[in-house]
């Protein structure tokens, strides 16, 4: 089996690098007083007046950056005096610092909010990775409510057994709220891409949706809703053993401290939202339901180009919904008539999706389970009220059918393929609200196709699903 190699994107000098271990651990600093390092460290003139607020001083830059680093301007107040540019983002230099402690390596990704980068934690001597939010005052407002929830979170969960990423600090530098988490994987939709979108067998399926139902039973329990789970925020943390975490609560809420009305990515956009019903916990099983059919396709199950064809998208399956629960939508009236007839749209290429002409049948390429065709249409009801809650989904046969045999070694769930092909340079996601346009299409795109369940062993072990990797994925511009 040929090694995968990952060709770099070359229009993005930060693509994404991720190392086979992300639990490398360096030998920590000996701290020295602010005083030594004005002394001994090639500060920047900001700088040695900046040192001064740190009491305890781990790590200053490498030598080899120091004529490199940002020389601060006072006349420059709106891009925060030289140290950000023209969108609010705080300007990154390989190998500088960030708060006197970590050293930057490299950026992870970056989106509306800000950026992400991976660090060394020179006081503790880990890998991290940190989220460095936009110097934007309502960006600020919610990466606060992001960090609280966080921290929360950790507290409820000390073993870090709840299948969400684990809060280590956050702290303040040059006007940029930065929150440390620990290092994780590739997302599960990169992991899709690994896989030239052919999607994965039902048995990694049954693996994956299983822990990340433990994680929303885990957040519901305690009133948090997500609203914006989607395969980018869901992220590997042992491929070896196929375990994940879901990532990303800057748009997180709890039932009873709603900050928005509208919400969540458009392909995983639950109804009520598109409506502008009440919502509630159940808006993260709709996106829930569309993850799980997309990991088994490779597809996203629902693809509207806007908002519009996105309701019609779920209409063309699921039919129109009911009068009553159209009456308690505010924005009906942009997509029903006052019969409650639905506006029919033509889509870019002059298309009209009609609803119930579909099954999602259908939609998963003619996998005909009825277990799994009756899991996910309990995740996507029009009614909230009826639509699966994690602990209910977690008892369903699609779940639990599957008799679990402790395995007596420590045999990668997903093959060899994946190890050799995580040591890469990976290309950001280019799904996020307003790129659907360019969202790469595999070749099973209109037609979904699905790895069939590897057969029982005599013994009756089913054997560790595995996943057929190209010699090479070349990143599309």
């Amino acid at each position: 089996m040929k090694n995968l190699t990952i060709i770099k994107d070359k229009t993005a000098n930060e693509s994404r690098c991720i190392n086979e271990s992300l639990n490398i651990k360096i030998t920590p600093a000996k701290p020295i007083p602010a005083a030594t390092a004005i002394r001994q460290a090639g500060l920047s003139l900001h700088e040695k007046g900046e040192v001064l607020d740190y009491r305890i001083i781990y790590f200053c830059g490498r030598k080899e950056i120091q004529s490199k680093k940002i020389k601060s301007d006072y006349r420059l107040v709106n891009e925060n005096y030289g140290f950000d540019d023209n969108q609010g983002d705080l300007l990154i230099i390989i190998g500088d610092h960030l708060a006197y402690r970590y050293e930057i390596l490299h950026t992870l990704g970056r989106g509306s909010f800000g950026l992400v980068l991976r660090c060394i934690d020179h006081k503790t001597g880990l890998h991290v990775a940190i989220k460095i939010v936009k110097n934007r005052r309502r960006f600020q407002m919610q990466a606060v409510i992001e960090a609280n929830i966080l921290k929360q979170l950790r507290n409820w969960d000390p073993k870090d057994e709840s299948k969400t990423i684990k809060y280590l600090d956050h702290f303040t530098f040059r006007n940029h709220l930065c929150i440390v988490t620990e290092l994780l994987n590739i997302n599960l939709y990169e992991l899709i891409s690994f896989n030239r979108y052919q999607g994965f067998s039902s048995y990694l399926v049954r693996e994956f949706a299983e822990q990340i139902l433990h994680g929303l039973n885990f957040l519901h329990e305690r009133s948090l809703i997500h609203c914006d789970l989607k395969p980018e925020n869901i992220l590997l943390s042992d491929y070896k053993r196929a375990t994940i975490k879901i990532i990303d609560f800057g748009s997180s809420c709890f039932k009873h401290e709603k900050v928005y009305t509208y919400i969540q990515s458009r392909f995983y956009r639950s109804p009520e939202v598109i409506l502008g019903m009440s919502y509630d916990r159940s808006i993260d099983m709709w996106s829930f339901g569309c993850i799980v059919s997309e990991l088994l396709t490779g597809n996203p199950l629902f693809t509207g180009e806007n908002e519009s064809e996105q309701l019609a998208c779920i209409m063309e399956i699921l039919g129109v919904p009911d009068m009553p629960l159209l009456l308690q939508c505010t924005r009906r009236k942009l997509f029903f008539d006052q019969f409650g007839k639905p506006k029919l749209v033509k889509n870019f290429n002059g298309r009209i999706r009609y609803p119930a002409t579909r099954t999602l049948l259908d939609k998963l390429g003619g996998y005909n389970n009825p277990v799994f065709l009756d899991f996910l249409a309990s995740c996507l009801t029009w009614d909230p009220e009826r639509r699966f809650t994690p602990a209910q989904a977690l008892k369903h046969e699609f779940i639990t059918g599957e008799k679990k045999v402790k395995r007596k070694t420590e045999k990668p769930i997903m093959g060899n393929e994946i190890k050799h092909g995580l040591n890469g340079i990976i290309k950001p996601s280019m799904r996020d609200e307003g790129l659907s346009s360019s969202l790469p299409k595999g070749p099973g795109y209109h037609t979904a196709m699905h790895l069939p369940d590897p057969p029982a062993k005599p013994n009756g072990v089913r054997p560790l699903p595995t996943i057929k990797m190209p010699s090479k994925v070349h990143s599309e511009n």
